[in-house]
C-alpha cells in the first residue's frame, strides 16, 4: 500500500470515526443525566412506550 492509499484510508476512517464518537458522546451524556432519568421515571407513559417498544422489536 503506497502512503497516498494510506493518507485516503485514514481520511475516509477519520471521516466516518468522527461523527461515530461525537454521537456516542452525546449518548453517554444523555444516559447520565440524572434530572431526565427522574423525569422520565415520573412520566406514566415510559412503561407503555418500553412495552411497546419491545413489542415492535419482537415482531419484526
Amino acid at each position: 500500500m503506497t502512503a497516498l492509499h494510506r493518507v485516503a484510508v485514514l481520511a475516509l476512517l477519520a471521516l466516518v470515526a468522527l461523527p461515530v464518537l461525537a454521537t456516542a458522546a452525546m449518548a453517554m451524556g444523555a444516559l447520565l443525566d440524572p434530572e431526565a432519568w427522574h423525569s422520565l421515571w415520573h412520566d406514566n407513559q415510559w412503561r407503555r412506550a418500553l412495552g411497546l417498544s419491545l413489542w415492535t422489536g419482537l415482531a419484526s
